[in-house]
């Protein structure tokens, strides 16, 4: 028997063994046991593994946590060594498993309480060790299905001189656990008839004043217990409901000695203070907003597949924005001024209107033109069409242009793009540039792909639209969103949901955000491509062929993502990032997933848990330090500021409140297009950010004398690096003379050097009024 085959049958025997009715090792030839021998070591210890003496049993300090955690790993390891796609060998032996990135929520006590009851313990451990058993004991009773695993952190073994006192034991625990996805969020738990007295009379013991008696539709009448109705993204705050409240009643350990790892990102997921602006709405959480849109978005579907008098009879429609995936960190909400009762209202509107892309694609017709600039004169041809359809049939208000169609719906703008599939053929014969790189390609086909496959991954992992939210929101608070598309970002993350080894895939967007920080920190870019098999679909030939392609285009592309549809360029990755920044973003991801582990997930002082449990905000927080020009924008000039993490009236002080007011009641006086049946303000600026817009010019102008940092997301400051090769003195270069200066060279020569002060004086005239200071470091 080879070693894989001894290694392989060890693993099978560790999953199928019944550990409950014990192992017995054969008895040594000069060894002889009284036959209830057995029986006896299983009335004292809950596992049994006897050893050849007949004396010993190797399984005494085996709780049931653990055995289930080995039973749970050798099960994966061993569908690892039969994966066909990827090789087993470094999940298995290499990679190692941490219980900080392993479970998905977390419970830290600073006190044990007491034991309550008998329970079957040995005889020969302490009072504390029994303490933790009732706790896991209990939890494990009144979590049940709600997780498939819970699992007590094991500290890292102390040393201690021979001659001194055995260490004392900690008086404290923590617990991870893992959800299970299907129940972990079920509001209720049911328990037995109501006519079973028995039964009643136990479960009202475990379960206390929670105990209800319900009556369900099926006539049947049940003991239960109903907890509170959280939303879909924020039902996994049930399961600490249920460990304070068991904990409280069987372990006496008062809420103050709890501390929970669940919901401190929860802030970051929040939609920014929006009391002021007129929104009918009190929810502001960003998951429940994208469901709205997807739900408002297939009523719109429905409505235009229905549209008749068109000269062809629509094929498709496909939504192809950031909430269509659940991924968009600040999802549009419905604007007032495109209601019908806006000026019903006396507050603020939010100047910022961000557009929900969508593509629509017609049936197939030879009619179509063999010039790609006729086919662009018939799409707008079918904008037109589509708009007066639309008004006229479904009295929708529309804005047709000649490359896209506005449709307002129910307070949300709707963009429309048309596809025709022989356009892209056509385009890929008649440009010189890769047709990959062109954006009609990357919107229409790369990005509907892509849109449509992790619109179903959120549907199968309900937390990855969380986890891709936290990402996004932590790569732009650090500035680094400009310099790395979305898309790339949100391809990580579904990485550790469709390849999550050594681990199970993420149910908790904490474990998703901090497995992603590891893999953003630790994946070795340059000698593996990173391959995201969003639908199972790539056989072993794809990654072959995948690997092949990496190893070719790799001098060109920093982080090489693969999937299904872009198996060679890394399209959304081959321009941005640049190797020195790609490094800025890797180190900086390192330097909080290692101050993750060290403090907020540190379960050797769960002290230190409980003290930065309320700060994990400040992961956020970090911004830039190493710049060399600081440009800070005027607030109340920013329509997105509100978006800025803090955000509140109070942030904005004095006379600049009172601007931004100002800049607000300007939109109370509402313009309508004259052509248009309902109301529709002509001021609103569709996906217009002039913080956006000043950093594309100033990029357009200077791009070749540094690197530009920005947070779009309501920041207001814009960072600059100077390029150090660019302030070497050189030659006169007619392409590079802009803001140069003269100076004296080697030998007398005319040399030249940016002139610093001319390029802050170019900056200030580009941005004009939105600027409020330029610093220089």
């Amino acid at each position: 028997m080879t070693p894989y085959m001894m290694f392989r049958s060890v693993l099978n025997f560790i999953v199928n063994n019944d550990w409950k009715s014990g192992i017995f090792m054969e008895l040594d030839e000069n060894v002889s046991v009284p036959e209830n021998v057995p029986d006896l070591f299983k009335q004292q210890f809950k596992y049994v593994f006897l050893d050849p003496s007949g004396r010993t049993n190797l399984a005494s300090r085996l709780t049931p946590d653990s055995v289930n955690d080995l039973v749970r790993e050798a099960s994966n390891s061993l569908s690892y060594m039969d994966d066909i796609k990827e090789d087993g060998f470094e999940d298995i032996f290499l990679k190692p498993v941490r219980f900080e990135e392993k479970y998905d929520f977390f419970i830290t006590l600073k006190s044990l309480g007491i034991v309550k009851g008998k329970g079957n313990y040995p005889i020969d451990i302490s009072y504390t060790e029994k303490c933790k058993r009732h706790i896991k004991s209990v939890l494990f009773s009144g979590l049940g299905d709600r997780i498939q695993l819970l699992k007590e952190y094991i500290p890292i073994s102390s040393t201690w001189d021979l001659l001194s006192d055995f260490p004392k034991e900690r008086e404290s625990i923590s617990i991870g656990f893992i959800f299970d996805q299907e129940n972990f969020g079920r509001q209720m738990d049911k328990g037995p008839a109501a006519d079973d007295e028995k039964g009643v009379s136990r479960f009202k013991w475990f379960w206390g004043d929670k105990t209800s008696i319900r009556r369900f539709r099926d006539g049947t009448i049940l003991a239960c217990c109903l907890w509170d109705d959280y939303t879909v993204d924020k039902n996994y705050l049930i399961a600490r409901d249920i460990s304070s409240h068991l904990l409280q009643r069987h372990c006496d350990i008062p809420y103050k000695d709890i501390t929970y790892i669940s919901n401190n990102l929860d802030e970051i997921l929040f939609q920014p203070d929006l009391s002021r602006f007129s929104y009918n709405r009190s929810d502001d959480n960003t998951i429940i907003s994208c469901v709205e849109i997807v739900k408002l978005y297939e009523q719109l579907e429905k409505k235009i597949k229905s549209l008749d008098d068109l000269p062809l009879r629509i094929h498709s429609l496909y939504n192809i924005s950031q909430s269509y995936r659940y991924t968009d960190p600040y999802p549009p909400l419905p604007n007032p001024l495109l209601l019908d009762d806006h000026g019903a209202s006396s507050k603020d509107f939010p100047l910022f209107v961000p557009s929900i892309e969508a593509i629509i694609q017609f049936e197939s017709s030879g009619s179509w033109p063999d010039e790609i600039s006729s086919i662009t004169a018939v799409k707008t041809a079918f904008y037109l069409k589509l708009s007066s359809a639309i008004e006229t049939q479904l009295n929708i208000p529309c804005h047709a242009s000649r490359d896209k169609l506005d449709i307002f719906y129910e307070g949300y703008v709707f963009r429309i793009y048309i596809h025709h599939p022989r356009e892209i053929h056509l385009m890929e014969k008649q440009i010189s540039k890769p047709i990959w790189k062109t954006d009609i390609y990357r919107r229409n086909v790369g990005m509907n792909y892509l849109t449509q496959a992790l619109h179903g991954l959120h549907l199968r992992h309900p937390s990855f639209g969380m986890t891709c939210k936290l990402a996004l929101r932590w790569i732009h608070e650090s500035e680094y969103s400009h310099h790395i598309e979305d898309i790339a970002i949100e391809l990580m993350v579904a990485h550790i949901y469709v390849n999550s080894r050594p681990y199970d895939p993420p149910n908790h967007h904490i474990s998703g955000f901090i497995r992603f920080l590891k893999l953003l920190a630790e994946w070795k870019w340059n000698i593996y491509p990173l391959i995201v098999d969003i639908d199972g679909d790539l056989n072993d030939d794809d990654y072959r062929d995948i690997q092949n392609n990496f190893k070719e285009n790799k001098k060109y592309c920093e982080c090489f993502i693969a999937h299904r549809f872009d198996k060679v360029h890394s399209m959304w990755t081959r321009e941005k990032p640049s190797s020195s920044i790609f490094h800025l973003i890797q180190n900086h991801a390192k330097n909080i997933h290692n101050n993750l582990l060290n403090r907020y997930l540190n379960f050797e002082d769960v002290n230190t848990v409980a003290r930065y449990s309320g700060r994990w905000k400040a992961l956020f927080m970090t911004k830039l330090s190493n710049f060399d020009v600081r440009i800070t924008m005027k607030p109340h000039l920013l329509p997105r500021y509100y978006q800025r993490l803090g955000s509140s009236d109070d942030s904005i002080e004095g006379g600049e409140l009172n601007e931004f007011r100002k800049q607000h009641k300007i939109y109370r006086k509402v313009k309508t297009y004259k052509n248009l049946k309902r109301n529709v303000p002509s001021g609103l600026l569709i996906d217009f950010d002039p913080a956006e817009r000043f950093l594309s010019e100033l990029e357009e102008r200077f791009s070749h004398l540094g690197v530009f940092f920005h947070n779009p997301l309501g920041g207001n400051i814009i960072h600059i690096i100077w390029n150090p090769s660019e302030f070497l003195m050189d030659d006169f270069k007619l392409r590079k003379s802009l803001c140069k200066m003269p100076i004296k060279g080697i030998n007398n020569s005319i040399m030249f050097l940016p002139n610093v002060m001319q390029i802050i004086n170019e900056i200030r005239i580009i941005g004009k009024d939105i600027i409020d200071r330029i610093d220089l470091s």
